[in-house]
């Protein structure tokens, strides 16, 4: 053949590879749907998902912590980072453990950056620490907080330190993850941490924010919510019409797993003792979801991870410098709801303030049990992990009981037998004024009516942790003297 011959065949060449660009080319300029449209065949997306962490990441009697959540993950789902796989969380990732109440959540950052979560959800207790601090944490993250229903009333919109949602790409196929806050926010939260915002109805929330990740193209939609599973079966039917696989609940520390119409709610437990793995098939051509299953799995190995666990000893290494001084001995565990732990916490306060004639607490800021051995300053860390201030108040005695009315409140000074006594024997009067103390928590929560009553309290400026330690301390207990000998175990109030 020569020159020009292939100079011919050159050119046919060239205009059927100039037509076969140009085809290419005006697929990829196509709408959402018609590229989605050219993607055939089934497609699996794996929901791994924990809830109210807490700061447990240590191994403990009751699971392997964060570095064995992460082997099974590997060992037992086949999770790889470039997989069909999305990592959840439905918030209160930081307060409770010492190893993570310490550093104000910077360690169960860290362990969830390497762990590898795509998202989690603003939960009540990520304002423990205040708001700055929780910008700080969410800066600090390789992946977005989540709250479509969390709205700055300064602005109208959603804070910067959240976003409403998140879409993932996965083989052509666009998931989107929603995030729901608990309405309760406002009054189970410190009240100066949570006041600028405005926490909307659920219903309210997805039908602002479903329109949007649908237009965006999004074939699976997911919601990450710190919202006990009870409240979200009512959200179900709008769920179902909305077209959502996936719900992860929160809030409760329930386990909870129901499946039907292809929608999962499901909510694992708390602590890291449990987790949930959601398989959900989505037809690509069809644009449907074919199957939704869930399962709940205990975090229980023998195997661990050895990044999570050098970065937990670093952060325990870290806590036990600060607060791992023996203060105290019990040869029984102090369990965390029982009489004599609540007795113990509000009798240290009127201990520390002696004019006072009655300490008052809830029962929910009583965290964790104290376990039997050597106490320690982290051991009533994790029994009272907030940074709760007390306060003093002056109140008439019919006020007194009016105040102590709910039924999570527990104190110290008096007891009850449907009607109020001093346990020195001193008779109460509802003339009478008393020294009240309690924390700021519940001085400010609109839960209480403290403020009602005494509108300027004193701020005493002391850590409502003070008076416990010096408490213990005091009785100098060891091996042959154990503080449990010093508990009251009777309970001071019926119903």
């Amino acid at each position: 053949m020569n020159y020009f011959s292939n100079k011919k065949v050159y050119k046919s060449s060239l205009i059927m590879l100039l037509i076969l660009v140009g085809i290419i080319f005006y697929s990829g300029c196509s709408d959402n749907n018609t590229v989605t449209n050219t993607l055939t065949g089934s497609f699996e997306l794996t929901v791994i998902y924990t809830n109210d962490e807490h700061g447990w990441i240590e191994k403990n009697d009751n699971n392997s912590g964060a570095a064995g959540l992460i082997s099974l993950w590997k060992e037992q789902e086949g999770y790889t980072a470039e997989g069909h796989f999305i990592i959840l969380s439905g918030g209160d990732n930081f307060t409770g453990q010492s190893i993570s109440t310490f550093s104000k959540g910077e360690s169960m950052i860290e362990v969830m950056n390497a762990i590898g979560y795509d998202a989690t959800t603003v939960g009540n207790h990520e304002f423990d620490f205040g708001v700055d601090v929780l910008k700080h944490r969410a800066e600090q993250a390789n992946f977005p907080y989540l709250s479509c229903n969390m709205i700055d009333k300064q602005t109208g919109k959603i804070p910067d330190f959240t976003t409403p949602y998140l879409i993932k790409i996965y083989d052509g196929v666009k998931v989107a993850v929603l995030g729901l806050t608990t309405t309760s926010t406002p009054y189970e939260t410190r009240k100066e941490y949570v006041e600028n915002f405005e926490f909307l109805d659920y219903t309210e929330a997805l039908n602002k924010w479903i329109p949007e990740v649908k237009g965006a193209g999004a074939d699976i939609i997911l919601l990450s919510c710190h919202v006990p599973s009870e409240e979200l079966k009512e959200l179900r039917p709008v769920a179902e019409e909305m077209g959502i696989a996936f719900i992860g609940a929160a809030h409760s520390h329930q386990t909870y797993n129901d499946v039907s119409n292809h929608l999962g709610i499901v909510e694992a437990s708390c602590f890291m003792n449990k987790y949930a793995v959601a398989k959900i098939k989505y037809d690509k051509a069809k644009h449907t979801l074919t199957d939704v299953t869930i399962e709940l799995k205990d975090n229980k190995t023998e195997s661990s991870d050895t990044q999570i666990d050098d970065i937990i000893a670093n952060w325990k290494e870290t806590v036990e410098e600060e607060l791992g001084n023996v203060i105290g001995y019990t040869d029984t565990e102090i369990f965390r709801y029982s009489p004599a732990m609540r007795n113990m916490v509000c009798d240290s306060w009127l201990y520390y303030f002696p004019d006072a004639d009655i300490s008052v607490s809830n029962i929910g800021g009583l965290r964790e049990s104290i376990p039997m051995g050597d106490i320690k300053n982290s051991s009533v860390m994790n029994v009272l992990p907030f940074d709760n201030i007390i306060y003093e108040l002056e109140l008439k005695g019919s006020w007194v009981v009016d105040c102590l009315k709910p039924e999570d409140a527990i104190y110290g000074g008096v007891y009850d037998d449907n009607g109020l006594h001093f346990i020195n024997g001193k008779q109460f009067h509802p003339d009478s004024t008393y020294k009240i103390l309690t924390s700021n928590y519940m001085y400010t929560s609109d839960s209480y009516k403290f403020k009602q009553y005494d509108t300027e309290p004193y701020n005493t400026g002391i850590n409502w942790r003070v008076p416990l330690i010096q408490w213990i301390e005091d009785k100098n207990t060891n091996q042959s003297n154990s503080l449990f000998n010093y508990l009251d175990t009777l309970s001071r109030r019926t119903y």
